[in-house]
């Protein structure tokens, strides 16, 4: 396959980029690159790329046509433009640095003569610029040129939206429709702890060594030592998967910043906690509920300047993104200083007394606490996808709100989904493993007397294995008293065993169908029990004894 020629091909990708900033006057000089590059078309498959970049110009959206049109104009580059194996780590680091590039244009949006994020701003460009040369991207170097020259012609009175579409573009050039899977593959280790880790096995080796020639008396100490290293590696193994949540932090400003602008507000977002860490695997996943609930507090939260003035606040919205860790549980904040919730009229509007929790209305399917429906708010899915999203993490989301003073969000998870400490109860011959983090008491048969804060919701466990009613001739039952995004329930069991850190495994993909099973693990007499997770075990033990699915009482 022929290659098109590099120089034509970089001069329409930058003009998709100007056509992205400016449609009207971008569209000519785009169609004229591609009527350019088809004179070099001499095989089939650069043909079909060039036919289809024409195609992609009729799209009325500049950014989405944009980005086909890059990714039609990358496929005839053959192998120099193609992300080989051994760039993948170039890829996750290339990221890492337009995500810094993004968060210091922002904050030099609100401090034009910030001199570090200039800095910064400048030598992310840089920097990938440098990298895109040497891994032999083209097109990708080219652009990161034209930003950086679009950056020199602009100071000090920064073109802000123009410069966030170029990195949205760079990202595209970079990875295509894999971007997703390139970030998650963005866990490395420094050679500090790659050397830390070499050392702890070898410590390993060298005691399986002294096992092996000890005499039979010394064997259970040396034996003993083992165990100890073992310990201490697996927990550091769990160290190593932990990563900052800073810069996921970061890019929750462009999120805040594009919703603002959407519904014509001025808000600001301040950020705590960033150096807090959670399970590599757990960060991007996160993305997703912060990016909803950010919205729905720009959206719903934040009112109009002419209505805070009238109310006696100043113009400029508040939100403060919060992150703190305790006990090895992460809890992430989300307050902003709107309006609240009118309570009332969501009630009114799904029909619910007052004894249904708030966040159940709010995460069901369909139901808005918004009047009408907009491009950043409406659908009534926001909070529904953001508390799934949590659950899928073994959270719990919750909120608090006071009347025109605003509300507060609260996400709660472990700090590893991998390790993470576990409730073990049994009934009858079957055991269940129940994450620590939901568990808001434990309640012995012996306990008698009547605790005004119980939960009155009350189902057995016997349910999730007999497809009738637990027996009256039962013993007494313990309680697991648990809070999920149902509400708060008592969960009744034959045994509570105790807590332990287990390793806790995906479940079975042919187990995918049972919603409240969240994996496996194995305990430490060597048998394998499920992990469950209370919110989908509330609806499934309800629907087990017929009962109709809805969210239990305080």
């Amino acid at each position: 396959m022929t290659a098109l020629p590099d120089a034509l091909v970089n001069q329409a990708l930058l003009e998709t980029v100007c056509w992205r900033a400016w449609p009207e006057q971008g569209n000519q000089r785009l169609a004229d690159a591609l009527q350019a590059l088809s004179a070099y078309a001499s095989d089939t498959a650069s043909t079909q790329a060039i036919a289809a970049a024409h195609d992609a110009l009729q799209d009325p959206n500049p950014e989405q046509a944009s980005a086909a049109i890059a990714r039609h104009l990358s496929a005839p580059q053959g192998a120099p433009e193609a992300a080989a194996p051994a760039s993948t780590d170039w890829v996750a680091e290339a990221l890492e640095w337009l995500d810094q590039a993004q968060a210091a244009l922002l904050q030099l949006e609100t401090q034009p003569q910030d001199p570090h994020a200039m800095q910064r701003l400048k030598r992310a460009l840089h920097t990938v610029k440098g990298g895109a040369g040497l891994s032999a991207r083209h097109a990708l170097g080219q652009h990161m040129h034209g930003l950086e020259q679009q950056l020199a012609e602009s100071t000090p009175a920064l073109a802000t939206d123009t410069l966030l579409q170029g990195l949205d573009q760079a990202r595209a050039l970079l990875t295509g429709a894999q971007e997703a899977t390139a970030q998650a593959m963005s866990w490395r280790l420094d050679p500090a702890q790659m050397d830390d880790l070499q050392a702890r096995c070898d410590d390993l080796l060298q005691l399986q060594h002294q096992l092996q020639q000890s005499p039979a008396a010394q064997a259970p100490a040396v034996l003993a030592q083992m165990v100890r290293h073992s310990k201490r590696l697996a927990q550091y193994m769990q160290t190593l998967r932990l990563q900052p949540l800073q810069p996921l932090l970061d890019a929750m400003q462009r999120v805040v910043r594009d919703a603002a602008k959407a519904q014509q507000k001025d808000v600001a977002l301040h950020i705590s906690g960033g150096h807090t860490t959670l399970d590599s695997g757990m960060v991007q996943a996160l993305r997703e509920p912060l990016t909803h609930l950010l919205r729905n507090a720009v959206a719903h939260g934040i009112e109009p300047a002419q209505l805070r003035q009238q109310r006696q606040k100043p113009s400029q919205g508040h939100i403060h993104l919060t992150v703190s860790l305790t006990g090895g549980l992460v809890q992430l904040t989300i307050e902003d200083d709107g309006a609240g919730i009118d309570e009332a009229a969501l009630r009114t509007r799904a029909a619910q007394a007052e004894d249904v929790p708030l966040i159940a209305l709010l995460a069901r399917p369909g139901l808005s606490a918004a009047s009408h429906t907009d491009t950043v708010a409406g659908r009534g899915m926001g909070v529904h996808a953001a508390q799934q999203a949590v659950q899928a993490l073994a959270g719990t989301l919750s909120v608090t709100h006071e009347p025109q003073q605003g509300c507060c969000w609260r996400m709660t998870l472990p700090q590893s989904l991998a390790l993470q400490e576990v409730v073990h109860v049994s009934v009858g011959a079957h055991a269940m493993l129940i994450p620590a983090v939901h568990v808001l008491r434990v309640v012995d048969p012996t306990h008698t007397l009547d605790d005004p804060q119980a939960p009155r919701t009350a189902l057995h466990a016997y349910a999730c294995f007999a497809p009738h009613p637990a027996p009256a001739n039962r013993p007494t039952p313990w309680q697991v008293w648990l809070q999920s995004g149902a509400g708060h329930y008592r969960l009744l069991v034959d045994q509570v065993h105790g807590v332990h850190e287990v390793l806790v495994r995906p479940a079975d993909p042919l187990l995918a169908n049972v919603a409240h099973l969240a994996g496996h693990a194995r305990l430490p007499d060597n048998r394998v029990a499920c992990v469950i997770h209370p919110d989908p075990l509330y609806y499934a033990l309800q629907r087990a004894l017929g009962k109709d699915t809805t969210p239990c009482a305080p």
